[in-house]
């Protein structure tokens, strides 16, 4: 898995780190097929709702993050992955 981004860090760094900008994405659709973009899009409105897609469309403001935050969005995802692992781990023993 990866972490997969529906504004690229590219094009948007100031959201490479927003929860809603972000989600799992299996490698290929990541790295070979561009993020799939459409198929990310389509899950992102499913998941936050279109109006927060729009809103993440619309955030051009320009960031600055500080080591505390830094540290904090550091926190999320480890906690995030950890789950995602454990979650992968039983539907191993399960089959």
């Amino acid at each position: 898995m990866d972490c997969g981004h529906y504004r690229t860090r590219g094009a948007a760094a100031h959201l490479a780190f927003n929860l809603h900008n972000t989600a799992a994405q299996c490698v290929q659709c990541n790295r070979d097929r561009a993020g799939a973009q459409k198929a990310f899009e389509q899950g992102l409105i499913e998941r936050i709702g279109p109006e927060k897609v729009e809103a993440l469309n619309n955030n051009n403001a320009v960031r600055k993050f500080d080591i505390p935050y830094l540290q904090r969005i550091k926190s999320i995802f480890t906690r995030k992955a950890r789950a995602l692992e454990k979650r992968r781990a039983r539907q191993q023993e399960a089959a």
